[in-house]
């Protein structure tokens, strides 16, 4: 257990990678099996990942030490993946179109 801390502890934004990858296979399943694809996916993601934030105090779950590596994921560099994930999906004509 020790070992896997050390090792979580020196990769904590793969970690948070991980856990966020995980997070979003569990909403994949339960979207798909569950609620047979009346909810996204993507917001049953994100209900889970509030109730996740319920329990750090001021920065989420990012407070508690095993976590820390979503403090990183979750602030400047979720903003600029965001940005970048537009850009990859914008269509040109549309955007010529739209004005």
């Amino acid at each position: 257990m020790e070992i896997t801390n050390q090792i979580i502890d020196k990769n904590g934004l793969i970690f948070a990678f991980l856990l966020v990858g995980g997070i979003m296979l569990f909403a994949k399943f339960f979207s798909k099996k569950i609620t047979n694809n009346r909810i996204p996916d993507v917001a049953i993601a994100i209900l889970f990942g509030l109730g996740l934030a319920f329990f750090g105090e001021k920065k989420g779950l990012a407070d508690i030490p095993l976590f820390s590596g979503l403090a990183i994921l979750g602030g400047s560099m979720f903003r600029d993946f965001s940005v970048v994930a537009t850009a990859m999906g914008a269509d040109l004509n549309k955007i010529k179109q739209a004005g």
